[in-house]
């Protein structure tokens, strides 16, 4: 995933999107091995949020919702199980708003469900980051993320 992150952001995006697929595919079999272990999980939901901004950033919306839809499902089941996790809340968090994200860029080409819950995964998100940000838990890499959760809350 961080060799991924790398050429994103050195504009190698052919590259990042091989490396982020092939890190998903080992996070799927790690998760489907070992469906209890939320450490995999934590690799599987993180992947796919990076996958589904690269997409967004190359035009493939549906597919980044996709992987947005994916993310916040195993997000909310390592979450139920262990609620009080400053990293899931963030990840969810970021799920979430990937998720909202996906629906924009779509525009009218998203059916109406997602685009009917968009609005409720921006406030999630502001909601959930909010709550790590006033008790001193939010990441300061994720700071980027809350100040355009703000942004996006406003709109």
């Amino acid at each position: 995933m961080l060799i991924a992150r790398i050429h994103a952001r050195a504009g190698r995006g052919a590259e990042a999107a091989t490396a982020i697929d092939r890190a998903i595919g080992l996070a799927d079999k790690l998760v489907a091995d070992d469906e209890v272990n939320l450490e995999w999980k934590e690799n599987l939901v993180g992947a796919l949020i990076v996958r589904g901004d690269l997409g967004l950033a190359r035009g493939k919306a549906a597919a980044s919702l996709a992987d947005a839809d994916r993310a916040v499902v195993q997000g909310l089941v390592a979450i139920a199980a262990s609620p009080e996790s400053a990293v899931w809340i963030m990840l969810v968090a970021e799920a979430r708003f990937l998720r909202a994200r996906a629906v924009r860029a779509l525009g009218a080409a998203a059916s109406p469900s997602p685009r009917d819950n968009a609005e409720e995964d921006v406030a999630a998100a502001y909601e959930l980051l909010d709550r790590l940000s006033e008790s001193g838990h939010l990441a300061a890499d994720h700071r980027p993320l809350w100040s355009r959760v703000k942004v996006a809350k406003l709109r």
